[in-house]
Parts: structure tokens; C-alpha cells; sequence
């Protein structure tokens, strides 16, 4: 089944501050505060990316074309009809809508389903109700996700990001710099926290 993550809003700050990131970069002068600026939004996109981690709180919209419904013996009971949520920490969900079988748009009465905060799913305490099936992107759940402000983001999650600044601006217009990927130290940090957060 096809599913779309979007981000709809987004934080007005880094989980690292220009001074911190100049701080560990040894760099006193304000010359270059536009290009780290770059480098620290590029490496925080990057390593949201990676980790499948929103690090400052925003608002997402995850579109689906149907409920899921997947009888597979193999698959427990409590997964079978789960709407899984690929971004962590998931921090409220606000609302599950869908367009029924007239082709009118529906919410979902939140008694109707438990949240899995922590592991990121979304079960019908009964079952889901049907929607229109010929049209794609019936089911369109609203959600925050991400920690609530800089100083409540992990600080693997920092040094990841700082490390990975390093790295930009150290290997300024190095061509090769995006081919190598994030760099192992920076991976290594980030999988750590994601693994506590995303599960499979």
C-alpha cells in the first residue's frame, strides 16, 4: 500500500545554535556565519533523513491509501490493522480522517483507536471504517512529532550534528564529500537514538 510522509510545519530553530556549532569549529569571526548557517541546515536535514527522526517539534501529515488490513498468519494480531508512523519521536496524534464510501470527508472519533506513542502505531479498538477505495490518499493522519525544544534533543543527536558540520567545513567543495555519506561517527550516533525510537 502506497504511503506519503509530509512535513507541514516546521521549527523555527536547530537543535545546535550557530554559536555552539562556531564554538566547536574554533571559529571566531562572523564572516562566515552565512555558509555554517548552510552547512548546519543541511546537516540537520541529512540527519533527519538518516535517523527517520524529527529532532525539534513540527507537524506532519501521513497520507495512505486505505487502512491496513494484513491477515498474513505471520503477522501478530495486533499489527495486522496497525497504521504505522515512519517518523519518531511521535509526540500527539491530532486527528485520523478519511473519505467514505459517499466520497465525504470523515474524522475518525479518537475513542475509535489507541496510540502507540513510543512504538509509533496507531490501532482500531474495533475496526477501521471503510473509505472510498478508488481514490488514492483516503487516509490522512495528522501528527507531532519531535522533542519539544533544543534542549530536550538527545545529545548523540547534537554531537552527530556537529560532527557532520565539521565535516562540510572541512571538506568545503569537495566534490567527493557528498558521495562518502554522513561520517561513520555522525551514523553511529544517530542509529544509536534511532534505534531506541523506530522499530520494525
Amino acid at each position: 500500500m502506497a504511503i506519503s510522509l509530509k512535513r507541514t510545519s516546521s521549527p523555527s530553530s536547530y537543535p545546535v545554535t550557530l554559536a555552539r556549532v562556531k564554538e566547536h569549529l574554533r571559529v571566531t569571526w562572523s564572516s562566515e556565519d552565512d555558509l555554517i548557517t548552510a552547512y548546519l541546515a543541511a546537516a540537520v536535514n541529512q540527519a533527519q533523513a538518516e535517523s527517520n527522526l524529527q529532532f525539534i517539534d513540527a507537524t506532519y501529515k501521513l497520507y495512505l491509501d486505505n487502512f491496513p488490513v494484513n491477515l498474513l498468519s505471520e503477522i501478530p494480531a495486533e499489527d495486522r490493522f496497525a497504521i504505522r508512523i515512519p517518523v519518531g519521536p511521535v509526540t500527539a496524534i491530532t486527528s485520523v480522517e478519511y473519505i467514505d464510501a459517499n466520497g465525504d470527508t470523515q474524522t475518525v472519533n479518537a475513542s475509535n483507536y489507541y496510540v502507540g506513542l513510543n512504538t509509533g502505531r496507531i490501532v482500531p479498538a474495533v475496526a477501521w471504517p471503510i473509505v472510498y477505495i478508488p481514490r488514492p490518499e483516503s487516509v490522512i493522519v495528522t501528527l507531532q512529532a519531535g522533542w519539544a525544544n533544543a534542549a530536550a534533543v538527545p545529545s548523540e543527536i547534537v554531537s552527530a550534528i556537529l560532527i557532520m558540520v565539521a565535516d562540510k567545513y572541512a571538506n568545503r567543495g569537495d566534490g567527493q564529500s557528498q558521495a562518502r555519506g554522513l561520517p561513520p561517527a555522525a551514523l553511529a550516533l544517530l542509529r544509536n537514538v534511532r534505534d531506541n525510537w523506530m522499530f520494525d
